[in-house]
Formats: C-alpha cells, sequence, structure tokens
C-alpha cells in the first residue's frame, strides 16, 4: 500500500541516487547503439544508478546547460555534481566505468 509517508521516502531515495544523463545521438544507427548499450545495462545497475536517456531536439536545453557538444554524450550527475563524462561511445566496459567512478566518491 502506498501512504503519503511511503511515497515519500521512495522519492527521497531516487533522489539521493546517481542520474546518468544519456544524451541520444540523432542518427537512427548510433540511436539503436545507444539504446542497446542502455538495455544491458539497466539491469545491472537498478537501484544503484537512475539512467535518463535525453533527446537534444525534444530538450536542447538540457544538452546545452550541460555543454553538450558530440552525441552520444553520458553524463554521470550526483547531488547537483558532475561526476564523470563521456563523450562519444566509451571504449571500456560502461559498468566498469561508471563503478570506478561511483567507488572514489564513497
Amino acid at each position: 500500500m502506498v501512504t503519503k509517508l511511503n511515497y515519500s521516502k521512495e522519492r527521497k531515495q531516487e533522489v539521493l541516487l546517481p542520474v546518468l544523463l544519456c544524451f541520444m545521438p540523432v542518427d537512427a544507427h548510433q540511436h539503436l547503439m545507444v539504446n542497446n548499450l542502455m538495455e544491458q545495462l539497466q539491469p545491472k545497475i537498478t537501484g544503484r544508478i537512475q539512467v535518463l536517456k535525453i533527446e537534444e531536439i525534444v530538450h536542447p536545453g538540457v544538452a546545452q546547460s550541460f555543454s553538450v557538444n558530440q552525441l552520444p554524450c553520458f553524463v554521470l550527475v550526483w547531488q547537483g555534481i558532475e561526476l564523470w563524462r563521456q563523450v562519444g561511445f566509451p571504449t571500456g566496459n560502461l559498468l566498469e566505468l561508471l563503478e570506478d567512478c561511483l567507488a572514489k566518491t564513497n
């Protein structure tokens, strides 16, 4: 049963999670590649990192506020602070890159 108190606790937990902003490329092939990457990553980070896919065409202000000049671009943010950024496709294992970054912040 969802009560106001439970909902508040759940929202607080969500806010405390780091957020991976995934700025999606316009190119259809690259867009599909990023979607596949995120689908593979999501089950491994559920409950630890929240993923937000951002279409630059739909939300140009968000991309501009993060100074995104090339797509795809991945930005890990926690409590308003940028912890990590990857411009273009990651050359290494994305999960390992994220975990290494989070380990350094703890």
